[in-house]
């Protein structure tokens, strides 16, 4: 049976008083992944800053640190063991309006690569808009992922590219 146990804790405070409109926050985490061929462990550290640049617009930027650690068997290389550090960052500006919302996002990360025996770092480029009309509301969004290997016997390196798209209409 596959288990998993995250906990993550995050402060936050307001800047106000030296800037605007603006948030401090610190955040750090840790998830244990138990699956029937390996064990997955990661550790995550990361400090940021948002910021409401008007009523409408928000801008939000995180930086930090991540380790992936993971060990496990695999019948291509048998027992194996892999271990990454990496930086991870986000950073989205936000629209809200009254009819129409809208968000362009970045996230780097060092995640797990499951079934690859490794970590990978992934960059993901998001785009997401919703505008609505009357009764109807028109939604769409767009992704681009890269994901390369940072660690680890698998046994081809990993170097994916997806995009995707999804439009909506409720």
């Amino acid at each position: 049976d596959d288990e998993s146990h995250d906990l993550s804790a995050a402060l936050v405070v307001d800047l106000g008083r030296y800037f605007p409109l603006a948030k401090g926050k610190l955040n750090a985490g840790y998830g244990r992944y138990d699956f029937r061929d390996s064990t997955i462990e990661t550790l995550s550290g990361s400090a940021g800053l948002s910021w409401a640049l008007s009523e409408k617009v928000s801008f939000a930027v995180d930086g930090g640190l991540r380790n992936t650690w993971s060990e496990g068997i695999s019948a291509f290389s048998g027992q194996w063991k892999s271990e990454a550090w990496g930086w991870v960052a986000s950073a989205s500006i936000n629209y809200t309006g009254q009819s129409a919302v809208a968000g362009l996002t970045y996230v780097r990360d060092v995640t797990p690569a499951h079934g690859l025996g490794g970590a990978a770092e992934r960059d993901t480029w998001s785009i997401s808009a919703k505008k609505r009309l009357g009764d109807l509301s028109f939604m769409f969004s767009a992704a681009y992922y890269a994901l390369e290997s940072v660690s680890g016997p698998s046994a081809s390196a990993i170097d994916q590219r997806i995009l995707q798209g999804s439009p909506a209409l409720r």
